[in-house]
Formats: structure tokens, sequence, C-alpha cells
């Protein structure tokens, strides 16, 4: 039988061997991320338009798996980037206003703290519990400027400067190296929240 099998002119039917890449569906990767179809204009998390977001190459495999054909490595940062960073694209400028968020969470938690030493007895360049009130709106602009809300970001600028100028009339100028380096990244926030709503 063996034999008979060898000289038959009909050859056993093999399986189709599939490459490995048949039937993959290309897509892009969005900064956040997140892959998305080919398809997508948008990113479908976060809402970034396809030709903004720092895509990465991917292909997604017959069995559901995702692999990267890319990668690119983000350059390297200098400290002039920090003072004055570049918003050129959505990302960077994602970056940019968060030097407003933790600027604003900063001076909320040490607000709140020297309104409660306050209350205690440590009285502290006059602050007392209605210092709270400043502490919960620098919250509530923390949050914002999070959200890239370009309101938040600009009256965090503008809330820090009045508490400022109040405290340097009422008891001298305090920590100026500091309140340069906060002002420094409110606007840095600012720049970031507008060019943000720029690019989407």
């Amino acid at each position: 039988m063996a034999q008979l099998l060898q000289n038959s002119p009909i050859s056993p039917i093999s399986p189709r061997r599939t490459s490995s890449n048949e039937g993959a569906a290309m897509a892009w990767k969005c900064s956040c991320g997140i892959l998305n179809s080919d398809h997508s204009a948008r990113c479908t998390t976060c809402g970034t338009p396809k030709g903004l977001a720092r895509t990465s190459p991917s292909v997604h495999t017959p069995s559901g798996g995702t692999r990267a054909t890319a990668t690119y490595p983000k350059p390297k940062k200098s400290a002039t980037d920090w003072i004055w960073p570049k918003v050129t694209d959505l990302e960077l400028a994602k970056e940019a206003s968060r030097q407003g968020f933790w600027a604003a969470i900063v001076v909320s938690a040490v607000t709140s703290a020297l309104a409660v030493l306050g209350h205690l007895g440590f009285q502290i360049l006059g602050f007392n519990l209605w210092a709270l009130i400043d502490a919960a709106l620098f919250a509530i602009i923390a949050s914002g400027i999070y959200r890239m809300s370009r309101t938040a970001a600009v009256a965090g600028l503008g809330l820090y400067l009045i508490e400022k100028i109040h405290l340097a009339l009422t008891h001298g100028a305090q920590a100026p190296v500091a309140t340069l380096i906060f002002t420094l990244m409110f606007i840095n926030s600012i720049r970031g929240t507008f060019a943000y709503r720029r690019f989407i």
C-alpha cells in the first residue's frame, strides 16, 4: 500500500501554511500608549488626532496579540527644557502643563499646613484657618490644570501672584527664589494648556 501511494500521481494533501503576519492589521500607537486601528482618525482613549500623536508602528497578530515593529526613544532633556519647556506637540504640551499642576498641589499643601499650625498657636506669617479657603482654591486649580483647562492655568498664576503680593505688603518679601520658580511653573502650565488646545 505504501508503495502504491508513493507511485500515485495524487500526492497527499498537506495543510496550508500561513504566514504569521498574514491577515495582520496595521495599527498606530498613540503617545498615551493605546493601540488604535489604522482606520481610526483619533485615539479611542484620549482623543489625540492620529497625525499629531507620536506613533510607534505596531502590528495586530492573528492571535489577537500585538507586537511593536519600531520604537522611537525620547530625546534627552536639558536644564533649559525644564525652565522653558517646548510645546511643539501634544505630549510636550501636556508635560509643560503638569508644572502648574504640581505647583498648585504644593501651594495647597503648604497653605493647609500653615493654616493648621496657625490654629494650633504657631503663628507663621499670620496664617489661620481662613487660609484653608486659599488651599481649597489651589486644589481646584490643580484639578483643572490636570484636565488641561486654560482657565485653571490662568487662575493659578493670577491667584498665586495676588497671594504673594499681599504677603509681601504685610510681612515683606518671602522666599524670592521659590516665588520665581513657582511663578515660572504656572506660566509654563499656561503655555502648555493653550498649546494643547491648538493641537486637538
